[in-house]
């Protein structure tokens, strides 16, 4: 009997470890479904580009990036006028140049965003910049890098990937970056423009090519001034000529007025007379001939001059 027993526990405890087993299976199949259940269950979620806050061509951004272009090309020009300042060992007024600067006109074109070197917070922007100079401005810069045997200005601009057209320069690829943070809209330029270097070198030269003009001018007009006063020192040094007054000329004596009638009756019949001898011709007379021949020399003269042939009275 009490084998039986004893056999009969040992089937319990068998059927007993079977049961759990199959219980502990059971769970392990519902726990797999559930899991297969919920796996189906979950949504598909598919990730989109997230818009930006700003975009590249906002007016606001815009108006931004032209004052911290100024900003940019005043300071980079007053650097490199210094530099030129330095090396000429001239004095140069920096307000020329600020003058200069601020008559350059800066305008922003076709701003596109760069995916590749955007993020979620900050946004890469690309541009393309242009800033237009005076003729005057771009001919100094021209004649002062001739002058020092630099290439030519659109060989330079070149080389930095700079275009002309006219007064303007133009660069295709600036690049800045803007986003938002701390809800305050940022901004920054990304790297050294090439724009600026540019735009501030032909600003500089300009400057001092103005202003070597007016010292080779002031130069000039001081040599100018010491060779008058020169020559009017030699001038003044020189003896003067005693000056010749022009000699009048002599009036003819007024004829005298006859003294008296007779005077004229005598000056008439003398005249006659003499008009009647002059009519005939010449005869010698004898020695003893008494008659005399009056001639008078003018009509208006008393002086009688009387021939004979002897002498002369």
């Amino acid at each position: 009997m009490s084998a039986v027993n004893h056999q009969w526990k040992k089937w319990q405890q068998i059927a007993g470890i079977t049961v759990v087993c199959g219980l502990a299976v059971a769970g392990c199949n519902r726990s797999e479904d559930k899991a297969e259940e919920t796996a189906e269950e979950a949504p598909v979620v598919v990730e989109e580009p997230q818009t930006p806050l700003i975009q590249c061509n906002d007016p606001m951004l815009e108006d931004r990036l032209k004052g911290a272009l100024e900003n940019g090309l005043n300071q980079e020009a007053q650097r490199i006028l210094a530099d030129y300042a330095e090396r000429a060992d001239i004095s140069i007024d920096s307000a020329a140049l600020s003058t200069k600067s601020n008559r350059v006109m800066i305008d922003i074109n076709n701003a596109n965003i760069l995916p590749d070197a955007s993020d979620g917070t900050m946004t890469t922007c690309q541009a393309s910049v242009s800033m237009t100079l005076s003729s005057e401005d771009l001919y100094q810069a021209s004649t002062f890098g001739a002058a020092n045997n630099q290439p030519s200005l659109p060989s330079r601009l070149a080389e930095q990937n700079i275009r002309i057209n006219n007064n303007m320069l133009i660069d295709d690829a600036f690049t800045y970056v803007v986003g938002m943070q701390g809800g305050q809209l940022q901004m920054r330029i990304a790297g050294r423009p090439a724009i600026i270097d540019s735009v501030s070198e032909v600003l500089a030269s300009a400057v001092v090519k103005e202003r070597i003009d007016e010292i080779n001018a002031e130069r000039a007009a001081a040599a100018a001034t010491r060779r008058n006063e020169q020559r009017a020192n030699e001038i003044q040094r020189t003896p003067k000529p005693p000056r010749v007054e022009p000699m009048q000329p002599t009036q003819p004596a007024p004829a005298p007025e006859p003294s008296s009638n007779s005077g004229s009756t005598s000056s008439s019949s003398s005249s006659s007379a003499n008009s009647s001898a002059a009519s005939q011709p010449t005869e010698s007379k004898p020695a003893n001939q008494s008659g005399l021949n009056q001639v008078p020399t003018d009509k208006q003269t008393e002086m009688v001059i009387t021939y004979d042939n002897e002498a002369t009275y």
